[in-house]
């Protein structure tokens, strides 16, 4: 799943380009986030390895999955931060649910591809 991780990687700067390209700042920058789940999932795999090769941990399952719900965390809190910049309180709510959701997913996924 590192490829498919890359590629949503490019999907969501490609979305975040569109909206640039439509004058629509807020949007572009509000995307990013998404980012965050399969950035920790590419991001895992050179960790858990310098771990192993300091002989830290021999776990790298664990190890990942840690670092993916590290990266779960952090992408949660910036759609809760940057959904400030939704235009309305129930642009804002959906906005939070649906982006909380889709990482959530995705983090289920990749646990589930590592374990």
């Amino acid at each position: 799943m590192l490829m498919e991780s890359w590629a949503i990687i490019l999907l969501i700067l490609v979305m975040a380009g569109v909206f640039l390209r439509g004058r629509k700042e807020n949007y572009a920058v509000m995307t990013l986030p998404l980012g965050m789940v399969p950035a920790a999932r590419v991001i895992s795999g050179p960790v858990a390895a310098a771990l192993r090769g300091m002989g830290v941990m021999t776990a790298t399952p664990f190890l990942r999955c840690g670092v993916i719900l590290v990266g779960l965390a952090a992408g949660s809190i910036l759609i809760w931060g940057l959904s400030k910049n939704a235009p309305s309180v129930r642009a804002r709510r959906g906005y939070v649910i649906v982006c909380n959701l889709f990482s959530i997913c995705l983090a289920l996924v990749l646990i589930g591809d590592v374990m």
